[in-house]
């Protein structure tokens, strides 16, 4: 009877903590929504103030190297190296990192673009797998180069490409996404304003479906992909409910490893990338925060919402699973190793705000949204909760997602002017009703696999199905 009366009591307090979980969860989305909205006058001001600087004037810019870390990547690799020769930047080259691929893709890369063999030194300020060879060509002004290395993971071929790199900023980002045209004068704009500027992180949106014409988004076409159509909901909130909040505090603790700007020295200073965690592009920004921080330096890691970068998103749910796996394991690597920041007076606003923030409603999020979605109901068929208990976690909190994911749609369209049509507007309000019956849900679980398969996966990046990308400016 003890034992049954213990479970009942267990079950009502666990109950009510996911009620009150959720609600802290919501008030601090809210509060982050309303600080983005305080900073946006700042950052249409910024895109003002850019306007005026010269960056075609080749005394005023900064060169930039661009890295391209590649494991067989041959079906999108072509694509994304055409639309980097056709960015609006007029000092800038291109370092490829071929990881070992076994796909033909050093083949593919050396004979579309006629590429020749260098045989140059290497400055090695970061150990890296050993390198086999290096191509080259020159297109245009931006010089093409093509470094081949034995495999190492994605983080070892961005120390490689730190190391053969000849500027002193490095754009990290993956083989398969694209660059608007103007994403590097966008991104670039944080250094020119400010010696301080470290890391800048640029604005990642789903690239599935998109046209870019000139290297701008002309058109995007309809989707019957519903794993398209949730990730473009998601991608766009980000955008509005944390990233450009912590811009306010200089408190981002990730910067995508699909589009990121970083001083080369800073990052040196660290030792470069951590290859020993999949999870390498959030390890490092908590890297550079606990360094600089700890030495009393000024530093500033900003986002550039205005920095635009297109990814292939993942179209099946073998795809996701692997993804969300990999982020998920990542998240709790980085924040497991840098534990000792958390809630440490030392590190100031940054162990109590997005380190804690992060370890409490990021990393136990999935454990929580799949108990809510499970108990509750049971609490209210066995009388536990009330009706009115019931309808409130259900309804309020899948109106209140559904409101948010509308405001992110409409701030798109309005600031970053997306050619979205009237039927894509009313898609993406309808899926984001969905995404609260069922997506959600399916990407708790796989955020929990990769909770328990931590140990197992915590060095292995998975596969994720690519398609083949068409890429049809002029580069010459």
């Amino acid at each position: 009877m003890e034992l049954l009366e213990f479970a009942v009591d267990f079950f009502i307090v666990i109950t009510m903590f996911i009620f009150i979980y959720n609600i802290v969860y919501s008030l601090l989305t809210l509060l982050f929504i309303l600080a983005s909205a305080f900073s946006l006058s700042d950052f249409v001001m910024n895109r003002v103030h850019m306007r005026s600087l010269n960056l075609n004037d080749q005394s005023s810019h900064i060169p930039i190297s661009i890295l391209v870390p590649a494991y067989n990547e041959k079906l999108t690799i072509v694509s994304s190296i055409e639309s980097l020769l056709c960015l609006d930047y007029p000092g800038y080259e291109i370092v490829v990192v071929n990881d070992g691929s076994t796909d033909g893709m050093e083949e593919l890369i050396i004979e579309h673009f006629g590429l020749h063999q260098v045989f140059r030194p290497i400055r090695r300020s970061i150990q890296t797998k050993p390198c086999r060879s290096i191509f080259e060509t020159k297109i245009g002004r931006t010089r093409l180069t093509l470094v081949n290395k034995e495999n190492g993971g994605k983080a070892d071929a961005l120390n490689t490409g730190i190391n053969v790199s000849n500027y002193p900023l490095f754009v990290a980002m993956d083989a398969d996404s694209m660059l608007q045209a103007n994403a590097l004068k966008r991104i670039v704009y944080h250094f020119v304003k400010s010696e301080k500027t470290i890391v800048v992180g640029g604005n990642i949106k789903v690239g599935n479906n998109c046209i870019l014409k000139n290297g701008i988004i002309s058109r995007i076409a309809p989707t019957k992909n519903p794993l398209i159509i949730f990730q473009t909901i998601e991608y766009l909130r980000v955008f509005l409910s944390s990233r450009v909040a912590l811009n306010l505090f200089n408190l981002n603790i990730i910067i995508s490893g699909a589009f990121g700007l970083f001083k080369k020295k800073a990052v040196i200073e660290v030792g470069g990338y951590d290859v020993a965690t999949i999870g390498e592009d959030m390890e490092l920004i908590m890297k550079l925060h606990e360094y600089n921080i700890s030495r009393g330096n000024e530093y500033i890691i900003h986002y550039a919402p205005d920095a635009m970068c297109y990814t292939q998103s993942p179209e099946d749910l073998k795809s996701l699973k692997s993804q969300r796996m990999r982020w998920h394991i990542g998240l709790m690597d980085s924040l497991f190793k840098y534990k000792h920041i958390i809630f440490n007076t030392k590190y100031k606003m940054f162990g109590f705000m997005p380190v804690s923030y992060y370890a409490i409603f990021e990393l136990g999020a999935p454990i929580v949204d799949i108990f809510g979605f499970i108990l509750i109901p049971i609490a209210y068929f066995t009388g536990y909760v009330s009706i009115d208990v019931f309808l409130f976690y259900f309804l309020c909190f899948s109106i209140y997602n559904i409101s948010i994911s509308f405001v992110s749609i409409c701030f798109e369209a309005y600031l970053f002017k997306a050619p979205f049509t009237k039927a894509m507007v009313v898609q993406l309000v309808l899926f984001s009703i969905l995404e609260c019956l069922g997506y959600r849900q399916i990407c708790s679980y796989f955020r929990i696999l990769g909770m328990i398969r931590f140990n197992k996966a915590r060095n292995t990046w998975g596969k994720i199905h690519r398609v083949k990308t068409e890429y049809h400016d002029s580069y010459l």
